[in-house]
C-alpha cells in the first residue's frame, strides 16, 4: 500500500483539511484515491513516498518460514523437513522413508 505526502498550497498551514490533520504544511496519507483526487483538484501537491509490497499470509507465510514440505507433490510427505521434492516419500538418496508409523507397546 502507498503512501502520500499532501502538501497545502498555504505554506506553513496547520489544520484539518478533509479529515487530514496537517502540520506546518503537509501530512501523509495512505493511498485513498478519493481523498487523494480531492486534494489534487484543490491545488494540493501530491507526491508518493512509498510503496509497502503486500506480506505473506497464511499457509504462504508457513512456506517461506519452514520450507514446504506439505505432502502435495514438492516435498516428501513425511513432515521432517528433508524431502527431494518428488512427493513419493523418498529422500534425495532414493531410501523410502516411513509415514506415521506407531510404535505399539510389549505385551
Amino acid at each position: 500500500m502507498a503512501s502520500f505526502k499532501i502538501t497545502a498550497p498555504v505554506e506553513g498551514f496547520s489544520g484539518v483539511v478533509g479529515g487530514v490533520q496537517f502540520a506546518e504544511g503537509e501530512a501523509t496519507v495512505k493511498d485513498q484515491p478519493t481523498l487523494i483526487a480531492y486534494f489534487r483538484r484543490h491545488g494540493y501537491d501530491v507526491a508518493e513516498v512509498g510503496r509497502r509490497a503486500p506480506r505473506a499470509s497464511g499457509k504462504d507465510a508457513a512456506k517461506a518460514k519452514t520450507g514446504d514440505d506439505t505432502g502435495d507433490g514438492t516435498g516428501d510427505g513425511t513432515g521432517d523437513g528433508t524431502g527431494d521434492g518428488t512427493g513419493d516419500g523418498t529422500d534425495d538418496s532414493g531410501t523410502t522413508k516411513p509415514r506415521g508409523t506407531r510404535s505399539r507397546a510389549a505385551k
